[in-house]
């Protein structure tokens, strides 16, 4: 990034600002995540996170197919606000695996959270990796946008996956019920029974396999209503 940004004629004090401005972007990602995970749960949090991050990285892409366009401005803006969506991710990812991997219930003396965490660091080293062959191949600054839309696309199909992952632990991906209740005027809500705040929701168990919940909440919101009690994998 630094050799095809003085391909572009980026002073070495241009570089330089740009760096420190991502610095700060980065301490500012870790003042978004705990308000993110606030208000709509740690889960979300992290979609929010890393949504954020291809947004803002999308005009880069384009700034580097196009040179109309005011790279630097692009470059500059682009760059420094990815960074606040890439340490609020990182830092949801981290408070998942401390929290969500539950042990083998076959064998409770079985190291899950050592397993996974390192199944997890092992990919993030492998792709690391791959990002110094990308630039072995292409190391041309003429060709930077290959390896740059490379890795572009594979922000994207991470940001796609997790809310995958999200949908399948959620079963939607907004509160739809809540916006028509806000429409409407009314302020009782339908919860989906999976602890929309990512904790559980205090209920009782109806005779009919489906529980009531007494005190869900999410953010600063209440809601309640019968539902169907589904597990989180």
């Amino acid at each position: 990034m630094i050799g095809y940004l003085q391909y572009r004629n980026f002073s070495a004090g241009s570089i330089a600002a740009l760096k420190g401005i991502c610095t700060v972007s980065e301490l500012l990602g870790t003042i978004l995540m705990p308000i993110l995970t606030r208000y709509v749960g740690l889960i979300r949090a992290g979609a929010w996170s890393i949504w954020l991050e291809v947004f803002t990285l999308t005009p880069v892409l384009f700034s580097i197919y196009s040179d109309q366009l005011p790279i630097q401005v692009f470059i500059f803006a682009g760059m420094a606000l990815s960074r606040i969506g890439v340490w609020s991710f990182d830092l949801v990812i981290t408070q998942i695996m401390q929290e969500y991997i539950q042990p083998d219930p076959h064998n409770l003396n079985s190291n899950n959270a050592g397993v996974i965490n390192g199944w997890h660091y092992s990919l993030m080293n492998l792709f690391e990796l791959a990002q110094f062959f990308l630039t072995m191949i292409w190391s041309d600054p003429q060709v930077y946008y290959i390896p740059c839309t490379i890795s572009f696309v594979c922000v994207v199909v991470g940001a796609v996956v997790y809310t995958v992952h999200l949908f399948r632990m959620r079963g939607h991906l907004f509160h739809y019920h809540r916006i028509v209740s806000s429409a409407s005027g009314s302020t009782v809500a339908v919860g989906d029974g999976v602890g929309e705040d990512d904790g559980q929701p205090e209920s009782s168990q109806n005779s009919g396999g489906s529980s009531v919940v007494v005190g869900h909440r999410d953010g600063e919101h209440e809601s309640a209503g019968v539902v169907s009690r589904r597990p989180i994998h």
